[in-house]
């Protein structure tokens, strides 16, 4: 077990207990180690201890974070994190809170889980990406869910369908501006890294 997954099964975070994702954090992670000042987000605080397992795995590292709803992390988020009461739905609110703090390394959705919901962030906060930083989109299986009316209330193009859509375009890279960001799919999860 990696470090990362020590660190999640030390503080109850589901991310190892239940998700798995230590192996692909610590690979994701590794890089930004040594970045300092490295500035962190995360999309979906509940009860604070994954914020617990970021704090300890970069104590140097600026760390916010947003929830809808920050009662069930009362008294668990370390001090040096900043929680702040936001719903990943509301571009505006997601626009002010990265010209406020962006531009971020590092920003990992692990918020409604609604497709809606995860597009309308990255939508919103990939511009605020720092060139060379990673925006992780969680809990992917929530696109081919067996519950559409709770994942996918509107029936739209799911997260899995964006980020396959932008896998296409490496394709066509060539005819592009830019080159476009990598893409790395581990258990449940999407890593996108921005190159320029």
């Amino acid at each position: 077990m990696g470090r990362f997954a020590d660190l999640c099964i030390k503080h109850g975070c589901d991310k190892e207990s239940v998700h798995r994702y230590g192996d692909a954090y610590d690979i994701l992670l590794r890089p930004f180690k040594e970045l300092h000042p490295l500035k962190i987000l995360e999309i979906g605080i509940y009860k604070g201890a994954s914020l617990t397992v970021f704090r300890e795995y970069f104590p140097q590292a600026k760390i916010w974070a947003i929830d809808i709803d920050l009662e069930p992390a009362i008294g668990k988020i370390p001090k040096s994190v900043e929680a702040i009461r936001g719903d990943q739905s509301d571009a505006d609110f997601l626009n002010r809170l990265a010209t406020t703090y962006g531009n971020f390394d590092i920003i990992i959705d692990d918020g409604s889980h609604r497709v809606d919901h995860q597009r309308i962030s990255f939508g919103a906060l990939w511009p605020f990406v720092s060139v060379g930083g990673i925006y992780v989109i969680e809990d992917l299986e929530s696109s081919i869910s067996p519950r559409p009316k709770r994942n996918n209330p509107q029936g739209l193009e799911t997260t899995l369908d964006m980020l396959l859509n932008m896998a296409k375009s490496h394709v066509h890279w060539r005819h592009c501006d830019k080159k476009p960001p990598m893409l790395s799919f581990f258990r449940e999860l999407c890593c996108i890294t921005k190159l320029e």
